[in-house]
C-alpha cells in the first residue's frame, strides 16, 4: 500500500499534470462485515428526506443513510489497510490533536 502525503501540495502547473480518473466517495459512517473470507466495508452518508406521512411538523424532516461505496478486501489487505490507517491517524493526531468520536469514546470504555 502506498501512503500519500497530507501536507499542503506544492504549486503545480495544470498543464503538467493529468487528472486521476477514479471515482471519489465520501462516507460519514462505515459498517464492517465479514462475509466468508472477505471483509466488506460499507460507506454511507446521511441524506435529508421529507416524511410525507408525518403526523406533525416536527416529524416531517429526517435523514436516511445512503450507501456511497461498498469495498471488499481480503484479510491480508484488511490488515495492511489497518496498519496504514493506524500510522496515518497517529501522525495526524500528533500534528492536530486527538480525534474523538462517539465510537472512539465507547471503544475507550470497552463498549463497541
Amino acid at each position: 500500500m502506498t501512503e500519500m502525503a497530507v501536507n499542503e501540495p506544492a504549486p503545480i502547473n495544470p498543464e503538467d499534470v493529468e487528472r486521476i480518473n477514479a471515482p471519489a466517495f465520501y462516507g460519514s459512517t462505515i459498517q464492517a462485515v465479514w462475509a466468508g473470507n472477505d471483509l466488506t466495508l460499507v460507506f454511507a452518508k446521511p441524506h435529508p428526506v421529507i416524511n410525507k406521512k408525518a403526523e406533525s411538523p416536527d416529524q416531517q424532516f429526517g435523514a436516511v443513510l445512503e450507501t456511497q461505496a461498498i469495498i471488499s478486501l481480503s484479510p491480508q489487505t484488511a490488515k495492511d489497510l489497518f496498519l496504514l490507517l493506524q500510522g496515518t491517524v497517529k501522525r495526524y493526531e500528533d500534528q492536530f490533536g486527538v480525534i474523538s468520536t462517539e465510537y472512539t469514546q465507547r471503544a475507550e470504555k470497552g463498549d463497541k
